[in-house]
């Protein structure tokens, strides 16, 4: 079955499920949404939705007009040329145009592991180069709803990231109730080779200001060193040669 939605901005939210029976990914036409370990949330999330910070963000950046966007029309809430969402029953696609740059992220759960893939597609149809970051974000929860709204001041306590050699790659761990059973999210790029990653685990240096998902700060540099608001982001710049495509992945993991 395909559903497909024009956005304008002025919509109510539509709600979109992928899910292999233990990972699950919620998402609206407009970009928000959460995704799910069994009774685990992953994502900070709200079901108010009139707040735009509920989701796995990501954010790109052409360099060239100093102009950013989300890819979905929310959180950034800047109007596009076109923008359409897919929903089918295996995926879930969004495409947006803004001047000469079209983007398109698809979205899918593995059916035999559990991970949450995004795909980017951008395509400059511009007789320039075009020089792009792309970052995805997460404000980790690792708890269950319930526990986050009886105690939501404690989702982002007893977090800590793991080291790692992949300098691609993002881990971090949440201590549970259970001493026997620790948390664990993965966030992870797949880019072109030689292209420049940059990782941030604190969410003051991610935000402009307020920890708005609408300031996004693409100046961020390497910093591993989590402060007491955490969060993942993976940056990495491509850059796109005259009516040409670039693929960058995205891969989420519990």
């Amino acid at each position: 079955q395909k559903t497909k939605y024009t956005v304008t901005g002025e919509e109510t939210p539509k709600a979109h499920v992928l899910s292999n029976g233990n990972y699950s990914c919620m998402l609206t036409q407009l970009g928000t949404g959460f995704s799910k370990y069994k009774d685990l949330l992953l994502n900070q999330w709200s079901n108010d939705y009139m707040r735009v910070n509920s989701g796995n963000f990501i954010f790109i950046n052409d360099k060239f007009h100093d102009k950013s966007w989300s890819m979905g029309y929310l959180p950034s809430d800047k109007k596009p040329d076109s923008y359409n969402a897919v929903f089918l029953d295996y995926k879930a696609s969004f495409l947006r145009k803004d001047d000469f740059v079209t983007s398109k992220m698809d979205v899918c759960i593995s059916p035999e592991i559990n991970i949450e893939l995004r795909k980017i597609t951008l395509t400059n149809s511009d007789d320039k180069i075009k020089s792009f970051e792309i970052a995805s974000v997460i404000k980790p929860m690792l708890s269950s709803i319930q526990d986050y709204i009886s105690h939501p001041a404690f989702s982002s306590l007893f977090i800590e990231r793991i080291e790692t050699d992949d300098k691609n790659l993002l881990i971090i761990k949440k201590r549970s109730r259970d001493e026997n059973i620790d948390l664990y999210l993965g966030l992870k790029c797949i880019c072109p080779l030689n292209t420049a990653v940059t990782r941030q685990v604190n969410l003051n240096k991610i935000f402009k200001r307020l920890n708005c998902a609408k300031n996004f700060n693409f100046r961020f540099n390497e910093d591993l060193n989590a402060g007491a608001k955490i969060a993942l982001a993976i940056k990495t710049e491509v850059k796109i040669m005259q009516h040409s495509e670039e693929q960058i992945c995205f891969i989420t993991s519990a």
